[in-house]
């Protein structure tokens, strides 16, 4: 069964961009230990539409569209563990060197903040 997660996104259709770590965009992120810069490497996700659209809303500078990423069970190039705080988040990592394009090739649609 595929598994199916949720990114806030800022564009409609999302690019590439949508999908970058806040290492990759020199966001820093404090404090700075191993753990976080290891968190910045990835990217957030949810496990429901409805926690995306929750986020989004507390933070409108994420964006405010949700992708909907679906990953089949078969398929290794990517990995998530469950992290922070709020219910349903997720940090995602690819295992390839370009992880934002991997992770964008798993988008099946695009929709606006609920």
């Amino acid at each position: 069964m595929a598994r199916t997660f949720y990114r806030i996104v800022k564009t409609n259709p999302a690019v590439v961009d949508d999908f970058r770590s806040y290492g990759e965009l020199g966001v820093h992120i404090a404090p700075d230990t191993d753990g976080m810069r290891r968190l910045a490497r990835g990217v957030s996700v949810y496990e429901t539409f409805d926690q995306a659209c929750r986020a989004a809303r507390r933070s409108p500078r994420l964006g405010r569209f949700v992708a909907t990423l679906v990953i089949p069970d078969n398929d290794d190039r990517l990995m998530w563990e469950r992290t922070g705080g709020r219910p349903g988040h997720y940090t995602m990592w690819a295992r390839t060197e370009e992880q934002a394009p991997t992770i964008a090739s798993y988008v099946q649609s695009v929709d606006p903040l609920q």
